[in-house]
């Protein structure tokens, strides 16, 4: 009976506060892409964006331009699919925002430090506003 009570408490003591903690981390995070999704239905108007994120993504589904996936990578990479259209977006001004993780510096073909300007930093995610957006 000793045993089973020390091993308890060892591990309320060593699991109990990664829990708390973890949770936090989720609320913290789940708080963060809330932030991002009111932003961007606050800014969008008729533009698009792309998002890393699939929550993000998939909280404006009508005016994400691309839906992150790995296959997008693998396309890409063997030039299996034409992602200049991306490009033409950018050049007409259409796809006003990126969310990428920090330090991304290319989309797809799209130079993000040329064309983009980093507007806001999030703990996971930078929100990128296309530059001819913030010369107006």
């Amino acid at each position: 009976m000793v045993f089973g009570i020390s091993i308890t408490l060892n591990h309320s003591f060593k699991y109990v506060p990664n829990f708390v903690e973890d949770k936090n981390k989720k609320h913290r995070m789940a708080s963060e892409l809330e932030n991002i999704v009111n932003y961007l239905q606050d800014n969008l108007g008729s533009n698009y964006y792309y998002s890393d994120n699939r929550e993000i993504a998939m909280s404006l589904p009508e005016k994400c331009i691309l839906f992150p996936s790995d296959i997008h990578n693998i396309t890409y990479q063997r030039e299996v699919y034409d992602y200049t259209l991306l490009e033409k977006w950018v050049n007409r001004g259409e796809l006003k925002y990126l969310i990428v993780v920090p330090h991304r510096k290319q989309i797809y073909g799209i130079d993000i430090d040329e064309k983009y300007l980093l507007t806001q930093k999030f703990a996971n995610y930078y929100l990128y506003e296309l530059t001819s957006y913030n010369n107006k």
